[in-house]
């Protein structure tokens, strides 16, 4: 009986170690979660940062696009505009060699001078003049002969 009292002793030792060792381990397994818990929280704030700090320069960026393009498109308009106002002096310029006006050409007229210098600007901006229906000087009996736009008569 003593050797049973004196292994159970040894039992019951055993176990209180083995108890003291597991509260041990318990512990550290508790702190370790603890850390790592402690650990995602953290990482889980900087993404949290990070993605915050990612959309304001998403929107940003955004309305910096929308705002080169809005400028973008003025500028292209005014490109449009400039080159317009480039073009038409230039075709201006073309015009009375073309259109062989009185002005270019000194013609002896048999009708009122405010005749053969009117002109009018149509909505295609072509130009006609009243220069283009004269007839040839001294020969005012003729009735007026339209030129085509070769500048024949017809």
């Amino acid at each position: 009986m003593e050797e049973a009292q004196r292994k159970q002793a040894q039992l019951q030792e055993a176990l209180e170690q083995l108890q003291a060792k597991k509260q041990v381990v318990m512990e550290k397994l508790r702190t370790a979660q603890k850390q790592w818990q402690l650990q995602q929280k953290k990482h889980l704030q900087h993404l949290a940062e990070v993605s915050a700090e990612v959309k304001e320069r998403h929107i940003g960026t955004k309305q910096e696009f929308e705002r080169l393009y809005q400028e973008l498109g003025t500028l292209k308009q005014q490109a449009g505009q400039e080159q317009d106002k480039l073009l038409l002096p230039e075709t201006e310029a073309e015009l009375p060699q073309e259109l062989d006006l009185p002005e270019n050409k000194p013609q002896q007229v048999t009708q009122p001078q405010e005749q053969n210098i009117g002109y009018t600007m149509e909505s295609d901006r072509s130009v006609s003049t009243k220069a283009d229906c004269l007839q040839p000087a001294g020969n005012a009996s003729l009735p007026w002969l339209p030129r085509d736009s070769m500048g024949e008569r017809s």
